[in-house]
């Protein structure tokens, strides 16, 4: 079982969404994305190196849990339906939106995630995250200020994931707001990165982890 591999090769505890620790980060949902999956599998590919974020995919949007998702998670609001595919294992940066965000397993992957309170003076230590594993066919809706950033690979053929948020997230800030080190780096994204990535620095995020870059063994 590739969860107990994991837990086995990792010096951090890697948990699993179905434990109890994962209720102060998010539920799971028990809709059917056999659709999402099909087309994540079928119609979309992994990049060579680091991952591909997608914020919005037509055929994605129109599929009947969507909409499901639209009134059971978000309340009726408007959404965007899209996918983060990848390479990645490192935990990199911390995001977090004012807003549930869904997250289906196409394949499995590894979630790294904090609180919004684990964060103090605009930082926060690494040891506060912790490792969620989310195994294929797996839906979860991650609570409005949880901490997250892109998913991790468990295996060297990479990861797929379904992405769904308010519209809008992710598009540019208005010239007046975009400014360096500023924890606001598009709409309705906040995000804090680690030292280890000075391109994302360079970009203008803030730089405000702590301590060790996680790395997923696999």
């Amino acid at each position: 079982m590739r969860f107990e591999e994991l837990r086995g090769k990792n010096r951090l505890p890697v948990y699993s969404v179905c434990d109890s620790g994962f209720r102060a980060y998010g539920a799971v949902l028990d809709n059917d994305f056999s659709t999402v999956e099909r087309y994540l599998l079928e119609k979309t590919t992994i990049p060579d190196t680091r991952n591909v974020y997608v914020a919005h995919d037509d055929a994605l949007g129109a599929l009947p849990v969507s909409e499901q998702v639209r009134w059971a998670v978000f309340g009726g609001g408007e959404i965007q339906t899209g996918y983060c595919n990848g390479n990645t294992h490192a935990l990199d940066a911390l995001e977090w939106h004012a807003c549930p965000e869904v997250n289906y397993a196409a394949t499995d992957l590894v979630l790294m995630l904090a609180r919004y309170a684990d964060i103090a003076a605009g930082r926060i230590d690494s040891g506060r995250v912790r490792l969620f594993y989310l195994p294929r066919g797996t839906a979860v809706s991650l609570f409005a200020g949880t901490l997250h950033f892109a998913p991790c690979a468990v295996d060297a053929g990479g990861f797929k994931c379904l992405v769904i948020l308010t519209r809008g997230t992710n598009l540019p800030l208005p010239e007046r707001e975009n400014r360096p080190g500023r924890l606001l780096r598009l709409q309705n994204k906040w995000m804090l990165c680690h030292r280890e990535r000075p391109d994302l620095i360079a970009s203008g995020a803030a730089e405000g982890i702590d301590g060790e870059n996680l790395k997923l063994i696999y």
